[in-house]
């Protein structure tokens, strides 16, 4: 459960540090 949720903090920080 752990995991899924640190994929998804990872992917949202991708965007934020990449907004293309």
């Amino acid at each position: 459960m752990i995991g899924r949720e640190i994929m998804i903090t990872q992917s949202q920080h991708w965007v934020n540090v990449d907004p293309v």
